[in-house]
């Protein structure tokens, strides 16, 4: 993650940090994952986060500071003890957020520009178009349907 990168933390010292805390607890380690109630909370503190932030989706941003709020899971362990705190966690996110930098979904960046359009579009009531980016496997006439039914919705909210 960007985040953690441009605060000076690799993805190795991490993983070696949680390594380290699994191998201490080699009885707490089970065959089959399984939501516990820690995994739902940090889920659940994701949520808040991305409402906080006034953002439109849950992104692996949310889910870091979800992890960081859990403070008993080991996730959030592991990076107090290579001393990542959440204020720079929250403070480099939003940095990157005015930045412009996007998560990538599926391989397909998502613009932030995007939503500023639909917002300008909202608060002013003009006009504006976007591309509509289809999975390669759509055919032409399931683009046509799709790109109708958005058509169709926009207009109906129009009236």
């Amino acid at each position: 993650m960007a985040a953690l990168k441009n605060l000076g933390i690799e993805r190795a010292a991490i993983r070696a940090a949680v390594e380290a805390m699994i191998q201490a607890n080699p009885g707490k380690l089970i065959e089959q994952i399984v939501p516990t109630a820690s995994v739902k909370r940090v889920i659940e503190l994701a949520f808040e986060e991305a409402r906080r932030d006034n953002s439109n989706g849950v992104g692996t941003g949310h889910l870091l500071v979800g992890l960081m709020l859990e403070k008993d899971g080991i996730a959030a362990k592991a990076l107090r003890e290579l001393n990542v705190m959440i204020d720079s966690v929250r403070a480099e996110l939003a940095r990157l957020q005015d930045a412009g930098v996007t998560e990538a979904v599926r391989g397909v960046a998502r613009p932030a520009i995007l939503a500023r359009h639909l917002d300008l579009a909202d608060e002013q009531g003009k006009s504006i178009t976007i591309d509509i980016i289809f999975p390669p496997d759509y055919s032409e006439q399931q683009c046509t349907a799709v790109a109708s039914r958005i058509q169709s919705a926009v207009q109906g909210r129009q009236s």
